[in-house]
């Protein structure tokens, strides 16, 4: 986190960035041109992908992961996460202003189940996403310059069991056997242990050591709006947004 936060800018106002800080989701902006400068200090990437979004007027997951099961933590309310896909939805378009033009970006967890709640072989319903709309964000890009979104710092694996002083596995049930949990919908419950923070649940890669995904929003503004531009018109490319994920 240090190298990362030395070497960019904040990437949403003080207010909005310590409320994501709180769910252990990072955002931070450079200038495009310093990404590999970033990388490098970052010890490298192993891998990546690039998606060119266009205009994205609809929500659209920027990042997803599919959850069975799990326990995550939003806002200090732990949630049961069972049968869907956990994403960063985003959507953005370019706006003219004094400057020339922008790119507005909107962003917002949601959670989509892979079912509606109470659906039927005769009466199939399209889930609804629900939206963790306390964390929705907006911010405004210019051309030339990136937002990087990710999870703050791994925190440690938790310790080995110690058979002197823990109980048998048997003995410690799992808190999500309840059969009052059993819905296709997230369910707030007040059990907080094996439960991830919502930036590491959407972030964090499983390994050893642990590894993070770093979300790349890269705005694509035509030339002919932004003012000086050495460039002409750009006829062939009619993107706003490109998406760069790598870890």
């Amino acid at each position: 986190d240090e190298t990362l936060l030395a070497l960019t800018d904040p990437g949403l106002d003080a207010t909005a960035n310590t409320h994501l800080a709180r769910n252990a989701v990072l955002t931070c902006r450079l200038e495009e041109t310093r990404l590999p400068e970033l990388i490098t200090a970052l010890g490298g990437i192993k891998g990546s992908m690039s998606t060119w979004c266009g205009q994205v007027l609809d929500w659209r997951d920027l990042r997803e992961v599919r959850f069975r099961r799990n326990l995550v933590q939003i806002d200090d309310t732990t949630t049961l996460l069972d049968g869907g896909r956990l994403g960063m939805a985003g959507r953005a378009w370019v706006e003219p202003d004094l400057e020339g033009a922008r790119l507005h970006l909107e962003l917002v967890p949601r959670f989509t189940a892979d079912r509606a709640p109470y659906s039927s072989l005769l009466k199939r319903e399209t889930p609804k996403p629900l939206l963790f709309d306390a964390l929705a964000q907006y911010t405004d890009l210019r051309a030339g310059e990136v937002m990087l979104i990710t999870c703050s710092e791994l925190p440690p694996p938790p310790p080995a069991p110690d058979p002197a002083t823990d109980p048998p596995a048997g003995d410690d049930p799992d808190p999500t056997d309840d059969p009052a949990l059993d819905s296709p919908m997230p369910r707030s419950v007040d059990i907080s242990r094996r439960s991830r923070e919502l930036g590491h649940a959407l972030f964090s890669l499983a390994g050893e050591p642990a590894e993070r995904v770093i979300l790349v929003v890269v705005p694509r503004i035509p030339p002919s709006m932004i003012p000086d531009s050495a460039d002409g018109p750009d006829r062939t490319r009619n993107s706003s947004l490109h998406v760069e994920t790598s870890r």
